[in-house]
């Protein structure tokens, strides 16, 4: 399960900056009109899935830059001088705004993006990518503004029924023009969203479907796995686990190549008893071990799915006696450590605010532009570093140091521009043989 220590200052701040980017947005398009109240702390946290101190962070922040006023034994409003202009609304100065069913406030000629992801605190990654969004829709004016759902659960099973919720409440809610989501479900669920909901345009991230041609924004999973492993080549290693979550999605598949193209590159054989799919339940983890471990030859080295459970591995390999690196050089795949005080474990870097900033112009450039074809579809592809930490055996090592190629060091994810950090590619449907 995800490691509660994740909750630091760093992830802190960006929940309530993310909880303050959403009212401010609402503001600045007249969802909260001038002389109207803000929701109530407990409503809006049930909203956006937060905790009520992360609302009231944000009412403080926004207080303090005079966007609201807060005055004794009353809920906060937005100033009838509010800072943002009439004109910025999109709305008549005389329009009406009320609550409905006493947790939101609409108003009809306000245009909706919705937005499908793991966003909880307890889940910095998904919380940089909302944040990444809001600043493209809060500085380029949009008219748009956004509608999250926060699909994190403990299980699998649970983040499932959440997703499809969360998707029929988007297709019930009206003026809703964007998605732009991190898929969770199976290709059975978007085709029939897609299907179901022409009008709304969607951009995926993280994990791209095969059963459809969509606008994607991620990071090249191949390569990413392939520096990885080849890293840990070049320490010594020639018994690499690679441990996965799911075989469906195309983030794992990509992995998956990366990880079979560093061997074929090495010479290495290729053993299939590494490759370890984890199934469901709490003891996943314990029992992948038993396995590894009572193979004749078990791993020197591992590359995990995602950082929660590079983290989770060694809780229980140190359980065990298992050292690490000592005994087991351990590499995870996100990046987490950036937002904790921790900085141990050696990850792939994925530019989680990046991402975000990337969906929502690749999102608005669908939505504003006749220019776009209708039968094409972009991808957006960004780089994934690898940094070094303590998890592995490096000698002597003391602080993160980062590695963006096999043969050479480069920026960090956060120094990397965006026209350094992307590479954009444009299909059109016949391209995939879509031709009915």
């Amino acid at each position: 399960m995800p490691d509660k220590s994740l909750i630091t200052e760093k992830s802190v701040d960006l929940c309530y900056e993310a909880v303050a980017a959403i009212v401010r947005e609402r503001i600045r398009h007249g969802l909260y009109a001038p002389g109207c109240r803000v929701p109530p702390q407990r409503v809006l946290a049930e909203e956006l899935g937060v905790s009520r101190r992360f609302v009231y962070m944000a009412y403080d922040s926004l207080t303090a830059d005079g966007i609201i006023e807060r005055r004794h034994n009353r809920r906060p409003f937005v100033p009838l001088r509010s800072p943002y202009p009439a004109a910025a609304y999109g709305l008549s100065p005389t329009a009406t705004f009320g609550f409905r069913n006493g947790n939101s406030a609409e108003a009809t000629a306000v245009k909706t993006i919705a937005a499908v992801l793991p966003s909880h605190p307890l889940r910095p990654d998904g919380l940089a990518i909302i944040a990444g969004i809001h600043r493209v829709l809060t500085d380029s004016g949009s008219e748009y503004r956004m509608q999250l759902y926060d699909t994190h659960q403990m299980s699998r099973a649970a983040a499932d029924i959440l997703e499809v919720k969360a998707l029929a409440a988007i297709g019930d809610l009206p003026n809703v023009a964007g998605l732009i989501w991190s898929s969770q479900g199976g290709d059975e669920q978007i085709v029939d969203f897609l299907r179901d909901h022409p009008h709304i345009a969607p951009v995926f991230i993280e994990r791209l479907p095969t059963c459809a041609p969509v606008d994607f924004v991620g990071v090249d999973d191949v390569e990413s796995a392939r520096c990885a492993v080849d890293f840990l080549f070049d320490q010594g290693h020639r018994r690499i686990a690679h441990i996965v979550v799911s075989a469906g999605h195309s983030s794992t598949t990509d992995r998956m190549t990366g990880y079979r193209a560093a061997h074929v590159e090495r010479g290495v054989a290729i053993d299939d008893d590494l490759l370890v799919e984890l199934g469901g339940g709490s003891d996943r983890i314990e029992r992948a071990l038993d396995y590894l471990y009572d193979l004749p030859s078990p791993p020197t080295a591992v590359l995990a799915g995602n950082d929660f459970m590079a983290y989770e591995l060694i809780a229980e390999a140190e359980e065990r006696g298992i050292r690490v690196p000592r005994d087991l050089s351990v590499i995870g795949h996100g990046n987490i450590d950036q937002f904790a005080p921790r900085q141990f474990l050696s990850s792939v870097a994925q530019p989680f605010e990046l991402i975000g900033r990337s969906a929502a112009r690749l999102l608005l450039r669908r939505l504003q532009s006749r220019s776009v074809p209708e039968d094409s579809y972009q991808h957006i592809i960004l780089q994934a570093p690898l940094i070094l930490r303590k998890s592995c055996d490096l000698p002597g090592i003391d602080h993160p140091n980062t590695v963006a190629a096999r043969t050479g060091s480069g920026p960090s994810p956060m120094q990397l521009s965006e026209s350094k950090a992307e590479t954009s590619h444009t299909y059109s449907t016949s391209m995939l043989g879509d031709d009915s």
